[in-house]
């Protein structure tokens, strides 16, 4: 479950970091389909957390970053 919290943030990055290196080099439709499979991607991922959350948060911390309580380390 944890899994798809970082992939709903990289998949799009990814997939415009791939458009942008071959989106000139292939035909028009290609683009188009990565796209629009891209964005279904995400949010079938976010429906899916979204449904698993149910009344709870999702919380994350991305590169093990946590929060400092009361400023000091």
């Amino acid at each position: 479950m944890n899994q798809l919290v970082p992939l709903v943030v990289a998949l799009p990055l990814v997939c415009a970091a791939l458009l942008a290196a071959v989106g000139r080099h292939v035909p028009r439709l290609v683009p188009d389909a990565v796209a629009i499979a891209c964005a279904a991607a995400v949010t079938a991922m976010t429906l899916t957390l979204t449904v698993r959350a149910g009344d709870g948060t999702i919380v994350y911390w991305f590169g093990d970053w946590h929060p400092v309580q009361n400023g000091f380390a």
